[in-house]
């Protein structure tokens, strides 16, 4: 098992600047031991991970370390 896992070709949404939303196309991104190791252009990729085997995202968009916790009016109070 690898200890890093690197997707390739995703269109990133890294919630960055949330003015203009600042999507990455094809953008990669190295995760290791659960975290965000790094994410960017994919053309930017560090070396390190070059030849590392990878998944292809094939432009589909991720949104990485997002949490959507929202709730709706209805659910105010007890849900249970």
């Amino acid at each position: 098992m690898s200890p890093h896992t690197v997707i390739r070709h995703a269109t990133l949404a890294p919630m960055t600047d949330l003015a203009d939303w600042a999507l990455i196309p094809d953008g990669a991104l190295v995760v290791e031991q659960g975290r965000i190791a790094w994410m960017g252009p994919n053309a930017e990729l560090p070396a390190l991970w070059q030849d590392s085997p990878c998944l292809d995202a094939q432009g589909q968009v991720l949104t990485p370390a997002l949490v959507e916790a929202h709730t709706h009016l209805v659910h105010a109070g007890e849900r249970s």
